[in-house]
């Protein structure tokens, strides 16, 4: 006859085993079954429900309801800050300046943000890359150095279009630290 303490290790033995088989089994079910899971979105998100690749809808802040079949990609609805460092850029009369940029940009609709790329924000400031050389041959060196916000609103007025294809924003834009850097030598051929 087995004495009380092995019949007491017998007993836990059997418990863990029943646990570990019912967490091994809630895990397979889980995945396989309907079973939702619930989702918390904090106030500065918005979700983005997916089914596959579909979009199902855009979600609000608080507690969603998420099949196994579905995903929910939440997305950061906060005003976030970026840098475009130094930049030599040739003016309208022949000058060349220096400058950097910096400003802010936020998510405009989720929708996009998500399902058109993978890199939203990299997406624009490729984009921003290529603006702020073409923006500046509009201008003379003086209303640039002068007058940058002229420039900036410029810019952003052009890169809108490109970010709302990406669910993006660009809420500020200014210029720092600009300065003139000279004129073009044009290159003449000699007379003959």
């Amino acid at each position: 006859m087995a004495n009380s303490f092995d019949v007491l290790a017998g007993v836990a033995v059997e418990l863990a085993l029943i646990v570990l088989a019912g967490m091994v089994l809630q895990r397979i079910l889980g995945k396989l079954s309907f079973v939702p899971s619930r989702i918390k979105l904090l106030p500065f998100n918005r979700g983005v429900l997916l089914k596959g690749d579909s979009v199902v809808k855009v979600v609000e802040p608080g507690y969603h309801w998420v099949t196994p079949s579905q995903s929910l990609v939440p997305v950061d609805m906060r005003t976030k800050p970026f840098q475009i460092s130094a930049r030599e850029l040739l003016t309208a009369n022949d000058g060349v300046i220096r400058a950097s940029f910096g400003g802010e940009y936020r998510v405009s609709d989720p929708q996009l943000y998500v399902t058109q790329s993978s890199d939203a924000f990299g997406a624009l400031y490729v984009a921003l890359e290529k603006v702020i050389p073409s923006t500046s041959v509009e201008f003379e060196t003086d209303i640039i150095l002068n007058s940058p916000s002229l420039f900036a609103e410029r810019i952003v007025e052009l890169i809108e279009p490109r970010a709302a294809q990406y669910g993006l924003r660009v809420t500020s834009l200014e210029v720092s630290n600009s300065i003139s850097l000279g004129w073009v030598m044009k290159h003449v051929e000699p007379e003959r």
